[in-house]
Order: structure tokens, then sequence, then C-alpha cells
């Protein structure tokens, strides 16, 4: 791979090897429980997620900085009746959580704006915690679409495949 991505790609033991010196460190699985411990955190890293529960609470406790794209639980724009709805989600961190104000952490769109400082230091370790949308999703599939036009890939299709017409709607 490290020919093909044309970067170094260097296979680690362990999640904690894996993040050791790195600058940043993203967690994307599909766990349920955390995958990275907070004391395996190191100054002047960069860490986010694909879901807030890959990092320990305390890992995010930890962070000198902690920014989210947006307010609110994830998992509550889905399910309707709380944390007993989606047994999941019933050991929610924001429940757990002594250190951190969920509701009034800074914005990413604030950081990028300049109306928040973001990393004063860096020795720093900012936390970027992402209520995902699947816009990184959108992003990747917007590229790959353009490059296969680019290369003539592809067949074009009729878009009334995919409109409705009044009689298919009760």
């Amino acid at each position: 791979m490290s020919d093909e991505a044309q970067i170094a790609i260097v296979s680690a033991d362990s999640a904690r090897d894996a993040i050791c010196g790195a600058d940043i460190v993203y967690m994307a699985t599909n766990s349920k429980d955390p995958v990275v411990m907070a004391d395996w955190l190191e100054p002047g890293q960069f860490v986010s997620n694909v879901s807030d529960v890959e990092l320990e609470l305390a890992g995010w406790e930890r962070c000198d900085l902690l920014v989210m794209n947006r307010h609110g639980r994830r998992w509550m724009r889905y399910a309707i009746g709380g944390a007993d709805a989606i047994p999941e989600h019933a050991r929610d961190q924001y429940a757990r959580a002594t250190k951190i104000d969920w509701d009034d952490l800074p914005l990413l769109g604030d950081v990028i704006a300049g109306t928040h400082p973001g990393r004063t230091s860096e020795h720093e370790i900012v936390g970027l915690i992402l209520r995902g949308d699947g816009v990184q999703f959108t992003a990747v599939g917007h590229l790959i679409y353009q490059r296969c036009k680019e290369q003539g890939l592809g067949t074009e299709i009729s878009s009334d495949l995919f409109l409705q017409d009044a009689r298919y709607i009760p």
C-alpha cells in the first residue's frame, strides 16, 4: 500500500503502538467500546473520531481544547425515547462526564472563522468530536464522481429512474 498511496505505511501490533508518536489520532471503528485510552494520548496530538465512544471519556476530558462540529447527542437525531430506546447508547458519555460541559464546547466553525482561538500551544492535545452526518462520505463520493467523469467512465442513465410519479405516491 505504501507504493500505491505514495506515503510510508507502517503496521502496528496494537492500537497503542499505532498512536505512539503520531501527530494525528483518528479513530474510525464500529466499536461501542473505547479502542483508545486516555493515558495513551501525548502532548501535541490531534484526536478525532467517527464515534465518540472510541476514545474513553477520560481521553476527551484530557484534551486541552475540545471542539465539536455540532452540539447535542449524535444518536438523539435518530431515536425517540432517549438512551432506553437504543441499548447500545445507554452508556452515554454525556451523562457520565464531570469535566466537560458538552453544550458549551466551541464549535469547529468558530475556530475556522477565528471567533474562537483554537490551539494556543503546540503541546496542547486537541480533540474534535464529530457529530457526523456522513458529510465525509458525500465529499469522497463527489471526488470519485468527478474523477470518473474526467476519465469518461460510467454510463449515463435517465434521471427519470430516480423520480416519483404521482401515481406511486399513496
